[in-house]
């Protein structure tokens, strides 16, 4: 018979366990942020190196996280997520703009929105689903 403080545990443990959708989205971000440093890289000899390597790991990381909270959001209230989420991507694609300008840019910003999107989509559907079976 397991403790309640081993079930705590447990618990604990499988939050911290990305999901296979969110993995997915990290990779996703690995590529897009990394490809998008390269071609900036081939198009300005700007250089790409160590240091782009670990800001596109870094970013990844950080945007694939951000990504998985606004999912627990879902989890809870399936719309706030949605709408937090679509909000979250505009500006970080406002925020890319700032910076970048061009075909480039746009290529990259458009695959990374749909991508981003995707993600959301999907897991508005299977939380809304489950927050009609509730009621």
């Amino acid at each position: 018979m397991k403790k309640e403080s081993d079930s705590r545990n447990d618990s604990f443990i499988s939050w911290l366990i990305p999901s296979k959708s969110t993995v997915a989205l990290f990779v996703f971000f690995l590529l897009i942020v990394g490809l998008f440093l390269f071609f900036l890289d081939k198009k300005t000899d700007v250089g790409f190196g160590i240091i782009e390597i670990a800001f596109t790991i870094i970013a990844a990381f950080i945007l694939a996280a951000l990504f998985a909270w606004i999912k627990v959001i879902m989890k809870k209230n399936p719309y706030l997520g949605l709408v937090s989420g679509i909000l979250i991507a505009v500006l970080l694609i406002n925020a890319l703009f700032i910076k970048y300008k061009g075909p480039y840019t746009m290529t990259f910003a458009g695959i990374g929105a749909l991508g981003t999107v995707g993600y959301l989509m999907y897991h508005f559907f299977i939380y809304r689903g489950e927050d009609k079976r509730t009621r």
